[in-house]
């Protein structure tokens, strides 16, 4: 449970920048700092806990760094979820002493007491896992998908530069208009959303409907082949990841 708890904490951070392709900025900044802050708060301060923020402190250190200094930031999004995924695992397993407070789980006791809907820790403990599958869904795949279209250099139909549209590297040499590619962003997030629901609540068949209303509605513009390619494979891509990370979360609360 605690991996995840952490996991989640991470990924909540990184929420500030969901429809931000560039490094984390100076705004973004103190949000990142505080959420991830917040979350080490509520843990048991002791030796181990020390190690952990000394890890959480340098890690996000090299990270901003590696930010700022690289053309790609979503490489650097990409690897720094793996590289803080084993750091925790590391910490947590070598040095066993990473335990939330006391006093704060005292209270959420008592506070699952007096709600009816979450009936014991182990409930909440469910309830954790499910959150980290969709704040991966939501925002960390988000960004392999974004990765992927530019290892395979696809993208919507490109136009010529305007003052309504944003360049898109790489391609280097391609234009797109922003309500498309924000659009998209947003679709996806929710198709992931709803897919990752039907999944962990076995409507499979929702998925088919899904597909099918997102073909009606792009129906005119996939006779454009190169954006037809562009919606078949971010579509697909899209679904693949929350299959994977609804598969994994069903295995992990059972």
């Amino acid at each position: 449970m605690m991996i995840i708890y952490l996991l989640n904490v991470l990924m909540l951070s990184r929420m500030g920048y969901t429809f931000d392709d560039e490094g984390i900025t100076k705004k973004q900044l103190p949000y990142y700092l505080i959420i991830q802050g917040l979350g080490l708060a509520a843990l048991t301060i002791n030796r181990a806990w020390v190690v952990l923020l000394l890890a959480v402190v340098i890690s996000n250190g090299l990270i901003i760094l590696w930010e700022r200094k690289t053309k790609n930031p979503r490489i650097v999004r990409i690897v720094s979820l793996l590289g803080f995924s084993v750091v925790y695992f590391i910490i947590i397993n070598l040095t066993g002493g990473i335990n939330f407070n006391p006093v704060l789980l005292s209270w959420v006791i008592k506070m699952i007491d007096k709600i009816s809907i979450v009936k014991d820790l182990g409930q909440l403990s469910r309830i954790n896992a499910y959150c980290l599958g969709f704040l991966f869904i939501i925002n960390e795949s988000n960004t392999i998908i974004r990765q992927l279209f530019d290892w395979i250099k696809v993208s919507p139909h490109p136009s010529e530069k305007g003052e309504q549209e944003v360049e898109l590297t790489p391609p280097s040499d391609k234009y797109l208009r922003i309500d498309e590619y924000k659009s998209g962003r947003v679709i996806g997030i929710l198709e992931r959303s709803i897919v990752y629901l039907a999944m962990l609540s076995n409507e499979y068949s929702i998925i088919g409907f899904i597909l099918a209303a997102k073909a009606f509605a792009r129906f005119k513009e996939l006779d454009k082949k190169v954006y037809a390619e562009y919606v078949l494979i971010g579509t697909l891509a899209s679904i693949l990841i929350t299959l994977i990370a609804a598969s994994f979360i069903s295995v992990l609360v059972h």
